[in-house]
């Protein structure tokens, strides 16, 4: 698995993974098993991939606006990428404050920007809904690439 040990875990719906962001944070992403996700399938498909990978460019990102419960707005920029829709929402999740919905339709890895400047990187493996759920002080989603 690329030296990297993977932290995944499962529940009724989903898979998560622990991930750290740029800024060094905890979060996680999600995949749900309704879109074919299994524990074994995603095991096998991370340890394809290097997940410790640079940003090799800090610009360049997609415009989005994700206000948390309020507005969301996808470019058409987003969208050619394979951004279908997204939000930011209240996360259920006990441990963090924030929750990324996204939908993609292409493309198999992300990164979103929010307005603090903190990055979170997102491998998908199948088109359709993940989450994101993290803490930031300012939780908008401003971008994607």
């Amino acid at each position: 698995m690329n030296g990297v040990k993977l932290n995944l875990t499962e529940n009724n719906e989903y898979l998560e993974l622990e991930h750290i962001s740029l800024d060094g944070q905890k979060y996680i992403v999600g995949y749900p098993k309704s879109a074919g996700y299994t524990l074994e399938g995603l095991t096998n498909e991370l340890s394809q991939v290097n997940l410790i990978t640079e940003l090799e460019n800090k610009d360049d990102f997609k415009e989005l606006e994700w206000v948390p419960n309020s507005i969301s707005k996808t470019s058409t920029d987003a969208q050619h990428i394979g951004i279908k829709s997204g939000e930011v929402i209240e996360s259920p999740h006990i441990y963090f404050k924030y929750r990324i919905n996204f939908i993609n339709t292409k493309g198999w890895k992300f990164y979103f920007k929010d307005k603090s400047g903190d990055v979170y990187s997102c491998r998908t493996f199948r088109n359709g809904p993940h989450y994101i759920d993290f803490n930031s002080e300012h939780p908008t989603i401003i971008g994607v690439k």
